[in-house]
């Protein structure tokens, strides 16, 4: 209904606004991300952000992302308000596309802790947000688009690449039987390796 979307709508403003404009001290590593931001605005000239010692710890998409916040806006709030922005329009896209219930989503986007997550692990809620869109490809069956969304996503963490196998694994017809073999399966594996 209407009213549900604005309200989806309104709770999502809030908890963007509540990321976007938090304290340098809110989040596990917000402190550690404006150091980024701080070393990365001292670049003047856009290739030296790929010759600078950053690109060897951090994905170069979060680099340059911190390059064009310092240069366009040039306060470490900008990176906050930007990655947030990417973020949750990411999200919302995602929920309102797969979602019956848009209040329903938001409850478990919230109560799972996934807002929290924006403003603790940056980097790779940025690269989720790609990796969501990334499954849109696989329904389409647009692998070139699937490609790229899960390259840029690793730009923002390396991780990602793990969403790769999710292109063949979606061409499988399981069955029940094929599921509890692999969890099986899975569960030795862990047990043997001692994960």
């Amino acid at each position: 209904s209407k009213n549900s979307r604005v309200l989806f709508w309104l709770l999502m403003i809030i908890v963007f606004i509540r990321s976007a404009l938090r304290s340098y001290g809110v989040g596990n590593d917000t402190e550690t991300y404006l150091h980024i931001y701080s070393a990365v605005s001292s670049i003047e000239i856009f290739a030296d952000v790929f010759r600078s010692g950053l690109i060897y710890t951090i994905e170069v998409g979060y680099l340059v992302l911190n390059w064009i916040c310092a240069n366009l806006i040039n306060h470490y709030q900008s990176i906050l308000i930007v990655s947030s922005i990417i973020a949750y329009i990411g999200y919302y896209k995602f929920l309102k596309k797969y979602t019956i219930s848009l209040l329903l989503a938001f409850a478990t986007f919230f109560l799972l802790r996934f807002s929290d997550e924006v403003m603790n692990i940056i980097r790779q809620s940025i690269a989720l947000v790609f990796i969501l869109k990334s499954y849109d490809y696989i329904k389409l069956k647009k692998k070139k688009k699937f490609i790229i969304s899960v390259v840029i996503a690793m730009l923002f963490h390396k991780t990602a690449f793990v969403f790769f196998p999710a292109w063949w694994i979606c061409r499988f017809n399981f069955n029940k039987k094929m599921i509890i073999r692999f969890l099986c399966s899975s569960i030795v594996l862990m047990l043997l390796l001692k994960i």
